[in-house]
C-alpha cells in the first residue's frame, strides 16, 4: 500500500513538473524538461529490459506470503511480460500528447494484443484488434462534434467535381508533386516491412511459429520507443533551425538504411538493431514531412482536399506492396532479403525526391 501511494504521489509531481499549468516556484525551462523526460524514459527502458531478460522471480518471499509460488514458470512469465510493458507501453502515457506518437502507439498496442491472444488461434489474432478498432471508431463518431458548413458555403456537387478533386496538376504544383512522390516511395518501403516481417522472421531468422507473436512485439517495442523519442527531438530541432528538407532527406535515408540492415539480418539481435534504425528514421520523417507538405499546399483555401490527395501517397502503397511483392519474391527465388533491399532502395529514392522541392528550405 505504501509503495502504491509513493508511486501515485511521485507520478503526480513528475507530471506537474513537466506539463503542469498551475504556478510554482522556480519552474524549469522547457529544454531541461525535455531532457528530464528523455532521461526518465531511458531509465524505464533499462528497467524493463532487466525484467524481460531476468531468470529469477523478484521478491519471492512476498509471493510466498500470498501462497502464489506453486507455479514458478507462470510467475516468471508474468514478470517478463510486465518488463516488456514497462519498457515500451509505459513510455506512451508520458508523451501521448506529443505529435507523432499515435501511429507507433497503435502499432505497439496492436502487436501486444496479437501476442496476448495468439494462444486462441489465428482467427482471434485478426478479430481482437479489429474489434478494438471498431469500438474506438464508434466512440469517436459519437464523441466528435462535427463542424458543418452553412448552406450558402456548400459547393455545387457533381461527379465531375468529385473526380477532379483527386487530381492536382503537377506543372502547377511541382513542389507538392515531389513531396507526394517522396511520401509514396517512403511508405512503399515501409509497407514491405510491415507486411512481410513475419515471413522474414520465420524463413530467414528461423523464429518458431510459437515465438513469432512475442518476437514481433519486441521488434515493435524497439521501433516504437525510438520512433516516439526521435519524433519529439526531430520536430523540435526542425522548428528551431527553420529547416525541413534536410531533416526529411536524412530521416528517409536512415529508414532506407535500416531496411538494408534488415535484408542482411540472419539473427534476431541484428534484426532488432535494424528495427531501431528504422524507428529513428520514421519518427523524424513523419514529424517533419507533414510540416513540409503544409508549406507547399497548392491552394491553402482547399487545404483539406489537398491533404486528402496527399494521403493517397500513404494509403496507395499499402495496397501496391502486397500486390507486387509475390512477383519480386518469385524473381528472387523466394529470397526475402532481396525484397527488403528493394524496399530500402525505394525509401532512399524517396529521400532524394525531396531535393526537388524548391519552396521550402
Amino acid at each position: 500500500m505504501l509503495m502504491c501511494i509513493h508511486f501515485l504521489l511521485t507520478g503526480y509531481l513528475f507530471a506537474w513538473v513537466l506539463i503542469g499549468i498551475d504556478p510554482g516556484p522556480g519552474r524549469s525551462p522547457y529544454p531541461f524538461r525535455l531532457i528530464m523526460l528523455l532521461a526518465t524514459m531511458a531509465f524505464h527502458a533499462f528497467f524493463g529490459l532487466s525484467l524481460m531478460h531476468g531468470t529469477e522471480i523478484l521478491a519471492p518471499q512476498w509471493w510466498a506470503s500470498l501462497q502464489l509460488t506453486t507455479d514458478q514458470e507462470a510467475l516468471l512469465a508474468d514478470q517478463q511480460r510486465g518488463g516488456a510493458i514497462a519498457w515500451g507501453v509505459g513510455e506512451i502515457p508520458t508523451v501521448s500528447g506529443i505529435l507523432g506518437v499515435c501511429l507507433p502507439a497503435a502499432l505497439l498496442v496492436g502487436a501486444y494484443v496479437v501476442q496476448m491472444v495468439a494462444p486462441l488461434g489465428e482467427l482471434a489474432m485478426f478479430m481482437f484488434p479489429g474489434a478494438i478498432a471498431a469500438v474506438l471508431l464508434v466512440a469517436f463518431l459519437f464523441i466528435l462534434k462535427d463542424k458543418r458548413l452553412m448552406p450558402g458555403d456548400k459547393p455545387a456537387w457533381s461527379f465531375r467535381e468529385l473526380a477532379s478533386s483527386f487530381y492536382i496538376n503537377p506543372r502547377k504544383a511541382p513542389d507538392f508533386t515531389w513531396a507526394w512522390i517522396s511520401r509514396f516511395l517512403f511508405v512503399l518501403g515501409q509497407s514491405f516491412l510491415l507486411t512481410y516481417q513475419a515471413f522474414y522472421l520465420l524463413n530467414r531468422i528461423k523464429v518458431s511459429e510459437a515465438d513469432l507473436p512475442n518476437e514481433i512485439f519486441i521488434a515493435t517495442l524497439v521501433s516504437s520507443v525510438l520512433w516516439i523519442v526521435s519524433s519529439v527531438v526531430g520536430g523540435r530541432l526542425s522548428d528551431a533551425s527553420g529547416r525541413r528538407k534536410i531533416f526529411t532527406l536524412v530521416s528517409a535515408a536512415v529508414y532506407g538504411i535500416g531496411l538494408l540492415v534488415v535484408a542482411m539480418s540472419t539473427e534476431m539481435t541484428l534484426f532488432l538493431v535494424a528495427m531501431a534504425i528504422t524507428g529513428i528514421g520514421i519518427g523524424i520523417y513523419f514529424a517533419v514531412d507533414l510540416a513540409l507538405v503544409a508549406d507547399v499546399l497548392p491552394d491553402p483555401k482547399n487545404a483539406a482536399k489537398d491533404l486528402g490527395v496527399f494521403n493517397i501517397a500513404s494509403a496507395l502503397p499499402q495496397s501496391i506492396a502486397p500486390a507486387i511483392a509475390p512477383t519480386i519474391l518469385l524473381v528472387g527465388g523466394g529470397n526475402y532479403s532481396s525484397l527488403f533491399m528493394i524496399a530500402g532502395v525505394c525509401t532512399i529514392l524517396g529521400a532524394f525526391a525531396i531535393l526537388k522541392v524548391k519552396k521550402v528550405r
